[in-house]
């Protein structure tokens, strides 16, 4: 009849590309949705009127350096708009460039208090 020797190998190898593609998609999905959840923190408890200096600060003890990170302020009469763009890059590089995203865009808003309101005179 016929010899059974060596099919777990063959079986192995070919569910192994398989169950690579799930591990390494779940490893970079969860960072970049950590990363993406560690920055929408940051933009959210530092949206104000001294946004930029603040937002230097946490991104530098976040991830030690940022030289492409754009972020800037505008505001209205009742609300603070902070825009902050920081580019993300995969850390096992298996994907396509078009399958991850390639930079967070994140914008919060504030609402100004009623102290600022009046400040402004709005």
């Amino acid at each position: 009849m016929f010899s059974r020797r060596g099919g777990a190998a063959i079986e192995f190898a070919l569910v192994l590309p398989a169950m690579m593609s799930i591990l390494l998609g779940i490893f970079e999905y969860g960072h970049y949705f950590s990363e993406k959840q560690e920055l929408y923190n940051v933009i959210t408890e530092t949206c104000g009127e001294d946004f930029n200096s603040k937002a230097d600060e946490l991104i530098l003890n976040y991830f030690d350096t940022c030289l492409a990170c754009a972020y800037d302020t505008t505001e209205n009469e009742e609300h603070y708009i902070c825009d902050f763009t920081k580019p993300h890059n995969q850390i096992t590089g298996f994907f396509p460039a078009e399958m991850v995203p390639q930079a967070f865009n994140l914008r919060a808003v504030r609402r100004k208090t009623e102290e600022q309101i009046s400040d402004t005179g709005g």
